[in-house]
């Protein structure tokens, strides 16, 4: 898989994320927030990526 592909999954995975988070929250209007992660260490950053698949 590309990095185009992975980005577009995650893109997808992040919206079908909110919408579940959004749909079946109790709230009225709960908040849901993302960020990106710019910079970190690397073994730290390699273990999101791994735990993360």
């Amino acid at each position: 898989m590309d990095n185009e592909d992975a980005a577009g999954k995650l893109s997808r995975s992040a919206v079908e994320a909110k919408k579940h988070l959004v749909d079946n929250h109790p709230h009225d209007s709960p908040e849901v927030i993302a960020f990106t992660i710019d910079a970190g260490r690397a073994e730290y950053l390699d273990w999101i990526t791994r735990a993360t698949r």
